[in-house]
């Protein structure tokens, strides 16, 4: 079964090799359609040999005219099964994804809506680019936990069977005659972890696209991150960890990592957990590990609670012989 994975790209150097490999790993064929790079990424794709042509909108991140294009590939290429997605984007599935997908193939389905998480760049350092080990807030509506009442994400129609007559609308795919099913995993999107100055240089190709005639309800995210500098505070999102999908972030990052031992690096010290390693193991596994560390630190935490909440009393507590304390008598002089 042929399945592409097929994304268009404007200077995504960083990205392109981690999701080549993303694609090798998934055993998935990537297709690339690069909208005049000018930072290298057209070259790194013809010294790798990957799947790929260019197409040229004048400077402008002109959406309409690049999904177009996808489409024509599409229909030119005629895979089996696509999955339409960004290059900064990586799916977690609960099973291989190819099994999942000859699974939807079996049952009749056509077309599969995933749901995303949208990380958020809060300034961690890029001294080494490991997005998977450095990104872990993510913006939205949904508060920790909420997510995993699965009713608040938002979903996108990111996977489908070919069809003549597939169009695609900014994330979504459109067929006729949809038998849809949900994707048991998630999709992340690391767009907005990129600089300030990456993201604005996007914005501005936007704005051109804007000037040209491209709707405005195509990219308000943009005008939005602008307005913040396109760097968040992580007192407004919310953490990966609080919800049901952070096995899935464990799975990439063991599945990007070329041994087969995973220690975490590159986090923030806030998040940092030294003593979390992870030998190769099924995803199951990796949920379950993920399960017991948050337990283990919701206890940990109750107890220095209960610590503190002791010692606050004890110093507070006049002397069995009746005389005061130091820090009796501080308070009574104060």
């Amino acid at each position: 079964m042929r399945i592409v994975a097929i994304q268009t790209i404007w200077n995504e150097i960083e990205y392109l090799p981690l999701k080549i490999k993303w694609c090798e790993r998934n055993n998935i064929e990537p297709y690339v359609i690069d909208n005049m790079s000018d930072d290298g990424s057209w070259e790194w794709l013809q010294e790798n040999h990957v799947p790929s042509h260019r197409f040229n909108t004048g400077g402008s991140f002109h959406l309409t005219k690049l999904l177009k294009e996808v489409e024509r590939t599409i229909h030119q290429i005629k895979p089996q099964w696509t999955i339409f997605m960004g290059c900064d984007e990586f799916l977690g599935s609960d099973i291989p994804l190819r099994e999942a997908i000859k699974k939807w193939d079996s049952d009749g389905v056509n077309i599969v809506r995933v749901p995303t998480i949208s990380f958020r760049n809060t300034l961690e350092s890029r001294e080494v680019f490991d997005p998977f080990n450095t990104y872990f807030y993510y913006s939205g509506k949904l508060a920790p936990h909420s997510i995993e009442k699965g009713d608040l994400l938002c979903t996108q129609r990111r996977i489908h069977k070919y069809c003549s007559t597939v169009t695609y609308t900014s994330d979504n795919v459109n067929i006729d005659n949809p038998k849809m099913a949900a994707f048991e995993g998630v999709l992340f999107n690391y767009g907005n972890t990129k600089t300030s100055e990456q993201r604005e240089g996007t914005f501005r190709r936007r704005l051109r696209a804007w000037n040209e005639g491209l709707p405005g309800g195509y990219g308000p995210q943009y005008i939005a991150g602008y307005l913040e500098g396109f760097n968040w505070s992580k007192h407004d999102l919310a953490h990966i960890r609080d919800t049901q999908y952070w096995g899935h972030l464990l799975q990439l990052q063991e599945m990007m990592t070329d041994g087969g031992e995973w220690t975490p690096t590159g986090l923030n010290d806030d998040d940092r957990t030294p003593e979390l390693v992870y030998i190769h193991r099924s995803f199951e596994a990796v949920k379950k590990a993920a399960r017991e560390l948050k337990a283990a630190e919701e206890a940990k935490a109750a107890e220095e609670a209960k610590a503190a909440e002791a010692l606050k009393l004890t110093t507070k507590a006049p002397s069995s012989s009746g005389v005061l304390r130091e820090s009796e008598l501080d308070e009574e002089e104060s």
